[in-house]
């Protein structure tokens, strides 16, 4: 009798402990599915936009507004829907920076070309720029233009998606794109012209955000499954 008592509290301990060791197990379960929520729009935000050049005082040679051959060029890939953001800046006394965005075949071209006719007289793409105000960055406000100067203490936030047209309007138009960069000194003693410039393209922002919180969501809903057939196996064994 003793033997069998002895056993039937074993038997009670240890459903016992199971018993909590699955409230702990779910407890953890519904932690990481609330984490993964609370996640998604935190590093979605995180990578709304990836850098992917940036340069700080960087030197081009004057010599850039007579010939392509002379000029900063970086090469960017536009895909369906992206948008690419520039900062572009002056710092330095005496100097004018102009920035410009060739499709890839022209800019090839002109570069092939090699002659005088250099990039201030060749039309470029439409993009859109504005002035960081102190209520935000970009400012409210912006135009679009095929060319801007940075002249001295100038600072531009532009944005491209493959084109646009004389106003405020830029479209997306997915192809291979190279922005350029050349500029003057118009001290008679250099030649020097530095400039800063970062590119931004669109991060994997939207799919991270979907991801995570369709992760999280799903966590909860298998959570709430389990506990729900919990209490139905308690209230049919009562």
């Amino acid at each position: 009798m003793i033997q069998i008592l002895n056993i039937s509290e074993n038997n009670l301990i240890d459903n016992e402990m199971k018993s909590l060791k699955s409230k702990k197990n779910l407890t953890i379960f519904l932690a990481i599915g609330i984490i993964f929520l609370i996640l998604a729009p935190i590093v979605g935000e995180m990578t709304e936009t990836i850098r992917i050049l940036n340069e700080k005082d960087k030197l081009v040679d004057q010599e850039s507004e007579i010939s392509f051959r002379d000029v900063d060029s970086y090469n960017v890939n536009i895909k369906e829907n992206q948008k690419i953001t520039i900062k572009f800046s002056v710092y330095a006394q005496n100097v004018t920076a102009s920035l410009k965005i060739f499709g890839k075949g022209l800019f090839d071209s002109e570069y092939n070309k090699n002659d005088t006719f250099g990039p201030p007289n060749v039309s470029g793409r439409y993009f859109l720029i504005s002035r960081p105000t102190w209520s935000g960055d970009p400012s409210w406000s912006g135009y679009t233009q095929t060319v801007v100067s940075c002249v001295q203490d100038d600072f531009y936030y532009i944005e491209f998606m493959g084109d646009g047209d004389l106003g405020n309007t830029i479209w997306n138009e997915p192809g291979e794109y190279v922005i350029f960069v050349y500029g003057s000194n118009s001290y008679n003693m250099s030649t020097e012209v530095f400039y800063n410039i970062e590119i931004y393209k669109d991060g994997p922002s939207a799919v991270i955000r979907k991801v995570f919180s369709s992760i999280g969501w799903v966590i909860l809903i298998v959570a709430g499954l389990v506990i729900l057939n919990n209490s139905i196996k308690k209230f049919r064994s009562e």
